[in-house]
């Protein structure tokens, strides 16, 4: 479906892996046969052995009401390897989440090793230039 990888360079064949693109996509499939995307390969973050999505935490905090959007990344951790931290974009800046809540919604929600450490409010998060959350 396509002649080239456009940057950098590269004809078709030598990036296609036996005939196929690899694009970085992590997907698990269900009983049913459906694909769920969990993320990309280059997001995932290891903590101490285990992994977790970025887009995992940051769909469980744009759950809440109070946040217009988030953005999770790695931090470096001596004792774990790296941990989450979480950026959150306010709903309304004016009354912002209390740190306490979105905590304790991420523990409700998530496994412990996937709650971020730190959160830290925000005006915005970088943007590519088709909407994604830049990384």
């Amino acid at each position: 479906m396509f002649d080239a990888y456009l940057q950098p360079w590269r004809t078709r064949a030598e990036v296609l892996a036996d005939g196929w693109f690899r694009t970085g996509d992590l997907a698990r499939m269900d009983a049913d046969g459906d694909f769920h995307l969990l993320g990309r390969s280059h997001s995932v973050i290891n903590v101490a052995g285990l992994k977790c999505f970025p887009e995992e935490i940051e769909a469980v905090l744009c759950e809440m009401t109070e946040v217009r959007r988030a953005r999770v990344s790695a931090r470096a951790n001596s004792r774990f390897g790296a941990v989450p931290v979480a950026e959150v974009v306010p709903s309304d800046p004016a009354h912002p989440p209390k740190i306490s809540a979105l905590a304790a919604h991420c523990r409700s929600a998530l496994a412990r090793y996937k709650v971020p450490v730190e959160f830290r409010l925000v005006e915005s998060v970088a943007l590519t230039a088709s909407g994604k959350i830049q990384r």
